[in-house]
Formats: structure tokens, sequence, C-alpha cells
């Protein structure tokens, strides 16, 4: 039987209690990720347990906007994953490497990479803006989960840098993409997705106020390429709020078709 890629939603609000201590530095966490997801998932009793969720759970985290600032005008989003069993608790976040600056954005000159960044700072970053951060708990295998988080934890280790392309190398994107290369199997969309403004641009549009401000920012901040017409789904999938909403009605089908 099919199951439903997102299982549980809850809003984070306050900071999270981490088994591993005081640690909050986002350098501590790069540093300490590759050997503790190692220990972690090499352990003797990760596999024997059928409650996975004792082990890894995996969530997609959504940043709600904030409308004052091109950098956050459109939300954010990331990858929690949580070993409790390891007292680990990691937001997977694409951040740029310029602290958000506009020239270096709107001149193609800012870069983001995948950090690790311990869940009760990364909250705090946010809940300090007034902004709500909400959680939702994917409905993956153990397996899945596995596989998922060694994937994140060899992208930090390459340390790659990817161009800060909105429409095509933007957080929400990007983090889809590394959860669905997890699955055993492929995410099958509901029908509202074939409703969505074909190109990147009109979907870029859809969610911007009709200020003047903004309809200048969007001429700046998209391509000609982003008025190309899509026919994958998932090339849809470029701001946090819509991949939120489809993600809720989508569903992961098995190998075998179930």
């Amino acid at each position: 039987m099919k199951r439903l890629l997102i299982c549980l939603t809850a809003l984070l609000l306050s900071l999270v209690s981490l088994a591993q201590g005081d640690s909050d530095v986002v350098a501590e966490g790069q540093e300490e990720s590759a050997s503790m997801v190692a220990e972690a998932l090499e352990g003797d009793g990760m596999v024997a347990k059928a409650d996975s969720s004792a082990y890894i759970t995996a969530s997609l985290v959504i940043v709600e906007p904030d409308k004052e600032s091109l950098i956050t005008y459109f939300g954010h989003a990331a990858l929690r994953l949580q070993c409790p069993s390891a007292g680990l608790d990691y937001c997977f976040s694409f951040d740029s490497m310029t602290s958000g600056s506009f020239w270096a954005l709107v001149t193609g000159a800012d870069r983001t990479t995948l950090l690790p960044i311990v869940t009760s700072e990364f909250i705090e970053r946010y809940t300090s803006q007034h902004r709500k951060v909400y959680e939702h708990e994917l409905n993956l295998t153990l397996e899945e989960e596995q596989r998922l988080w060694q994937m994140v934890d060899k992208l930090v280790d390459m340390h790659d840098y990817l161009q800060t392309d909105f429409a095509y190398h933007g957080c929400a994107g990007e983090t889809a993409s590394i959860i669905a290369s997890a699955l055993d199997g492929h995410l099958h969309y509901p029908s509202m997705v074939s409703g969505i403004d074909r190109t990147h641009y009109e979907i870029i549009n859809k969610y911007m106020t009709p200020e003047s401000w903004t309809k200048l920012m969007l001429s700046i901040f998209v391509s000609h390429d982003t008025h190309t017409e899509l026919a994958d789904n998932e090339e849809k999938l470029i701001v946090p709020s819509l991949l939120e909403t489809v993600w809720k009605e989508t569903r992961i089908v098995g190998t075998d078709g179930s």
C-alpha cells in the first residue's frame, strides 16, 4: 500500500532539549557529525529494533517567510534528523556563505553549502526573528532513514558549494531532492500539482505581493530560463510553503508498485 510521505506535523516554538550536552556551535556540529553518525548507523542494535523512531527520525522543516528582506522573502526549508539513541539532533540546512548578502545574491556571487546545525540553535535563529518553524515528520522506513543520514553526512563532508539560484538551487528544491533520493521507490504527487503554474517565473510571481518593489525584485531575482515550461512536477516545488502543501498529500510508492 502507498504510504503518505508526511505522517505528523508540529509547530516548533521552543528550544529543543538535546542529549549531546551544551554544544550549540555550527562548527562543532560539522566536526562531530561524521563520527557520531557513523557510530549511530553502525551500532549493533540498530537493525534489531523494530521501532525505527528510537534510532532515527527524519523531518521536513519549514520556516515561515519574512517579507521584509529579499533573502527571507519566501521562507526556508531544511531537513531535521534525530537519533535519540546516540543523542543526536541536527537540522541540515543550505546556508549562504556570504551572510545573505543582497549584492552577492543578485550578482550570482552567492554560494550555499549544506551545514549541520544543532536543532536548538536552528530554531532559536528563527524564533528570535518572530518567525514560526514547522516540522513535518517523514514516514520513512528505517533503511530509508539510515540511507538519508548517510547521504547528507557525505554531502557535508564534501563541502560542496552551490551557486545560489532560487529557481534551480534553492533550499526547498535541494532539500526535497536529497530526501527523494533516499527512498525505496518514488513519490506519487497529488493531482493538485498538475494545476500549479507551468514555469518558475509564474510560480514565484504567484507567491509575491503586488507592491512594485517585489515585482522589481522578481525581475532581478530570476533569469530568462525561468520562463521555460516545466515537465517535471518536482521542479515546480521551489517555494518552501508550496513544497509543504504538496508533500502533505504526496505518497511513497514502493519499487514493486505498492
